[in-house]
């Protein structure tokens, strides 16, 4: 399952790839995209629109999937637009069975942080669910969050400058990790 999956990039390639039951997930109805790209591609990518909800602490779709455990979880650039980033990750680790992929922006320290901009940028959401731009965690933070929550292996992957340019991927703490049980 990818949170966060826009056009369906990621779940579309690991479909194709020969995972067995892929799933996109994001705010906007990106279906007729995933619909596409699986008809090119071959692929069997569910979609679904759905969203984190920082008042509940859940993550909830619009279609009739229901909530399933997928074998692993990945979200690129979502928790930096949330104000809860310690919930949203125990959110997504109810939904891993094995392991979640993590691509955003960290502090890096090894103290246990949680770093906010000012709220409300991109919406209007009452306080504290406002807080909705440039959220990020520690590294600290994160790596212990992932342990408590009982995924205590890790690994950080090598960003490849194809990406972005790594100038701006560094210098914004952008890192990428797997946590596995």
């Amino acid at each position: 399952m990818d949170f966060g999956c826009n056009t369906g990039y990621f779940p579309v390639s690991a479909s194709v790839a020969g995972v067995q039951t892929t799933m996109g997930v994001d705010l906007g109805d990106y279906s007729q995209h995933v619909r596409l790209l699986n008809d090119i591609a071959g692929a069997s990518t569910r979609f679904s629109v759905g969203a984190y909800d920082p008042s509940s602490h859940t993550i909830s779709l619009t279609n009739d999937f229901g909530i399933e455990k997928y074998d692993v979880v990945s979200t690129s650039a979502v928790m930096c637009h949330l104000p809860d980033p310690l919930h949203f990750l125990k959110a997504l680790a109810r939904l891993a069975s094995k392991a979640i992929f993590i691509w955003d922006s960290f502090v890096d320290s090894h103290e246990l942080l949680i770093r906010y901009h000012p709220p409300n940028i991109f919406s209007d959401a009452e306080f504290p669910n406002g807080f909705d731009s440039c959220t990020s965690i520690s590294l600290g933070m994160l790596k212990l969050s992932m342990e408590k929550l009982g995924f205590t292996h890790h690994e950080e992957l090598e960003i490849d400058p194809a990406w972005m340019p790594e100038h701006w991927l560094r210098s914004s703490g952008h890192h990428a990790f797997l946590f596995w049980r």
